[in-house]
């Protein structure tokens, strides 16, 4: 095998989203195109990855990267499989793109998977007290505007007890040149700014926010690391306990391949902040 067919099937597998999981990993079970919502004719759709112990088991609610306008919740499959294999109820679920709705559409989807996940809990497994979200980019973007302001907005069936995301967007109001945030928003900041302002998560850090997994790339050139620094000190000065966790790569290795260690690293975050079931009986 020549060295350029090596070089281009590595750079197929990173805009591919190629699965790094060791081969003979145990099998999950899976429920795939699970419909949770309906907006305007159109059928919102998940995928469920479990565990092969029955349940209930912590659940966690997997969002997809693709600068809101691109992607799928297939994006997200392997992470999926790698929750399962680790004792989560993992849902990925798919959101309104900017092509078919503006923003809030797409934290409107956000939630109502959170509610189709609770509402569903004994048919899915799920321990309904121990729900997670994880997103990357602007999946990640979404994850921490809808775990910030689940108590603002009443509804437990829509409020998780932890938040992990990778290379996430979370001040909209600095990224003022970037053409995704102009379609999510449908408009530049000098036209709209109450919406970048109402659209950035790091304005509702308060102290009754959840444990936040807070992921990102050194060399991140398309959302910058400061975004997720930033994100941390305003958590922290708020009492909410955050970990912010450095990773040697830029954007896209960080938010679409899968990766391994930034995986396993949200895992160990969710064992440590998601009450296991057994606990939740005592």
């Amino acid at each position: 095998m020549s060295m350029r067919f090596v070089f281009l099937l590595a750079a197929l597998c990173v805009f591919a989203g190629c699965s790094s999981l060791p081969s003979g990993a145990e099998p999950v079970r899976e429920i795939h195109n699970q419909v949770y919502a309906e907006h305007e004719g159109k059928n919102l759709m998940a995928d469920v990855f479990l565990p092969q112990s029955p349940g209930p088991h912590p659940a966690i609610l997997l969002l997809h990267s693709g600068s809101w306008r691109h992607g799928s919740k297939s994006r997200m499959a392997d992470v999926g499989r790698a929750f399962a294999r680790e004792g989560f109820v993992a849902v990925a679920a798919n959101y309104r793109l900017t092509n078919e709705a503006r923003f809030p559409a797409q934290i409107h989807d956000t939630r109502d998977a959170l509610r189709w996940m609770k509402e569903n809990h004994e048919r899915l497994e799920i321990q309904p007290n121990a729900v997670g979200i994880l997103g990357y980019s602007s999946g990640g973007h979404l994850a921490l505007l809808a775990g910030l302001t689940g108590n603002e907005h009443r509804s437990i069936l829509a409020d998780v007890q932890a938040i992990a995301v990778a290379g996430a967007p979370s001040n909209l109001e600095t990224l003022v040149s970037n053409p995704a945030v102009y379609a999510l928003l449908g408009g530049w900041k000098s036209d709209k700014p109450r919406a970048y302002s109402f659209a950035s998560p790091v304005q509702y850090a308060t102290p009754d926010d959840p444990p936040v997994l807070l992921m990102h790339g050194k060399y991140d050139m398309i959302v910058p690391e400061s975004q997720s620094k930033a994100m941390a000190e305003k958590l922290a000065s708020a009492g909410v306990q955050v970990e912010f966790r450095e990773l040697p790569y830029g954007h896209m290795r960080t938010t679409l391949t899968y990766n391994g260690s930034e995986v396993a690293a949200a895992v160990r975050f969710f064992k440590e902040n998601l009450q296991p079931a057994q606990a939740a009986v005592n």
